[in-house]
């Protein structure tokens, strides 16, 4: 909802959409999960032309932001602009606030699999458990043990040893250099399409993001 910059952020998070190629070709039932978001906060612009962050309704929080044959549509397209491209691609997509009418701003590769190693496949499986102290969405299919670091900013990256687990609020461009430096990211906000999950699918860092409670109020 609102200017997308909540969403790349990672300060909100967003409703999430899951569909089944297979399915969505033959023109049958394709959407198998769903998630309504909790919308935190909504970026528009003010009376005055400026940015401004207000307080999402509850109405509208609860409201998902595509309905089924919206979330069809933009799968179709998806589908459509991978078959031209012949590669997974990374696409962004707006709704007008105003018509309802739905845009394709950009379409890029993936560059997550810039670091796949070809005829390469390798599985992680977790040999022992312990108490657990955050739940998220989990990003990645890798399996991550180091020194959990607490970090408010960039600006306390002095503090970060390589191989540690961030553990943060939420993520910027701010944080790249960081984040290549981490064995793992956890983050209280965000979604499969923040910024930290995107950089941690670019990277092959495993993250858990939208815990929720990960660091202290």
């Amino acid at each position: 909802m609102g200017i997308r910059e909540n969403i790349v952020q990672g300060t909100v998070e967003p409703d999430e959409y899951y569909l089944f190629k297979p399915a969505l070709r033959q023109n049958r039932r394709a959407i198998f999960q769903s998630k309504t978001g909790q919308k935190e906060t909504t970026l528009v612009y003010s009376a005055a032309g400026k940015l401004e962050y207000i307080p999402t309704s509850a109405a509208l929080r609860q409201q998902p932001v595509l309905d089924p044959a919206e979330i069809r549509q933009l799968a179709e397209w998806a589908m459509a602009i991978e078959k031209h491209y012949g590669s997974p691609m990374d696409i962004e997509w707006a709704k007008d606030g105003n018509s309802g009418i739905l845009y394709v701003l950009q379409a890029r590769p993936e560059t997550v699999h810039t670091c796949t190693e070809l005829n390469t496949h390798t599985t992680w499986r977790l040999s022992s458990k312990s108490k657990v102290l955050a739940q998220g969405e989990a990003v990645g299919n890798r399996i991550a043990s180091g020194q959990a670091r607490l970090l408010r900013s960039p600006l306390e990256a002095d503090a970060l040893q390589p191989g540690d687990i961030i553990v943060t609020a939420n993520t910027t461009p701010d944080w790249d250099p960081l984040l290549k430096k981490a064995g793992g990211i956890v983050t209280n906000s965000g979604g499969r399409t923040s910024h930290a999950a995107i950089v941690a699918r670019e990277t092959g860092v495993p993250a858990i993001v939208g815990t929720g409670n990960a660091t202290p109020r």
